[in-house]
């Protein structure tokens, strides 16, 4: 089991556009319909402390299970942040002390933020989450 902290850094650049449809119908007649175009953009960089946690086990030679997960934000870039991933790998020797590792698994963060008030309030609850893949060397 091991404990971490450090800085986590995001670049956002977000933009949405769509239309909204209001209509108003009468016994299955439509007698007014209004389209609008809507659209948001935000972008901007996130920088913000955090703390976690991982565990590694290793239930036979070769393998190895990953579990890690981290808060962040308190306040400072977001208001939290949370980050798990879970995760399997397989390592073996390509040399007499190099290794390499391959790596499969899951992974999500969750980003909120809340700024402003009233009409100039904006809220944020972003989630990014989905498998991954990796390798790595060690020694």
């Amino acid at each position: 089991m091991d404990a971490y902290a450090g800085l986590r850094y995001a670049h956002t650049d977000l933009k949405l556009e769509g239309t909204a449809v209001s209509t108003f119908s009468l016994g299955g007649v439509e007698l007014w319909r209004e389209e609008r175009a809507l659209s948001a953009q935000v972008d901007g960089d996130t920088l913000y402390p955090l703390v976690g946690m991982r565990i590694v086990a290793i239930p036979v030679n070769k393998f190895s299970i990953l579990l890690q997960g981290d808060v962040g934000g308190f306040g400072t870039g977001v208001d939290l942040a949370l980050h798990t991933i879970a995760s399997v790998a397989y390592t073996f020797p390509v040399s007499k002390n190099w290794f390499m590792g391959i790596h499969a698994g899951y992974r999500a963060l969750n980003e909120r933020d809340e700024e402003g008030s009233g009409p100039d309030r904006t809220e944020t609850n972003l989630t990014i989450h989905g498998p991954w893949f990796g390798f790595g060397f060690h020694y």
